[in-house]
């Protein structure tokens, strides 16, 4: 008899589980959102920038000119096989890359087996700390023990984990999971970007 209300409830209670999760999920969802938003806006007021809502299928972003580079802040969505999504956040600054320097920055465990077997070379910059920790990839091979010649600098990339920074072009990308909602640390990437770009416009 336990065994007959035991399979007859067992499928009720498993799809219970299951909107619950959903609901769980959904309202985790809401909350990361509200909180993104506000720190968000907040940056927004103390650094003169625009904060654009989000829409019902559309992230909010945070645009505008900061210490005379423009910068863009953002989520993005990005689908991992056929069904696994997940959200990342991405800032962009803009500059004026003269040299045509390339450069990318990644975490040694995560990148580098993706990096590698593509061919790129691995940069060394002569730095036990940096070596260990970075895959890079710099052209010219120059630019990447320069850039880490600078001590602040060097100290605060290495700061900053995991580490996803690129250099295509006339725009400095960095990109990390999920969605950042600490307004220092993301003060901290707005003026260590800058100072990135300030390094790449000197050439």
């Amino acid at each position: 008899m336990n065994f007959d209300w035991i399979s007859y409830l067992l499928p009720a209670l498993c799809c219970f589980f299951m909107i619950g999760t959903v609901i769980l999920a959904a309202i985790m969802g809401y909350l990361s959102s509200q909180k993104r938003d506000a720190a968000w806006q907040e940056l927004a007021a103390r650094n003169g920038l625009r904060f654009e809502p989000g829409g019902m299928f559309s992230y909010p972003s945070l645009s505008g000119l900061y210490r005379g580079h423009n910068l863009w802040l953002r989520n993005i969505r990005r689908t991992h096989g056929k069904k696994h999504a997940r959200t990342y956040t991405r800032l962009v600054l803009s500059l004026n890359n003269r040299a045509n320097i390339r450069f990318g920055l990644y975490d040694e465990d995560i990148f580098s087996g993706v990096i590698k077997a593509l061919g790129v070379q691995d940069v060394r910059t002569g730095d036990e700390t940096v070596d260990e920790r970075f895959m890079i990839k710099s052209q010219p091979e120059t630019f990447a023990p320069s850039l880490f010649a600078s001590a602040s600098l060097r100290e605060r990339l290495l700061r900053v984990k995991p580490m996803n920074l690129t250099l295509e072009g006339n725009e400095l990308v960095f990109e990390q999971n999920g969605m950042l909602t600490d307004t220092e640390q993301l003060q901290f990437l707005f003026d260590l970007l800058v100072d990135v770009a300030d390094r790449v416009e000197r050439g």
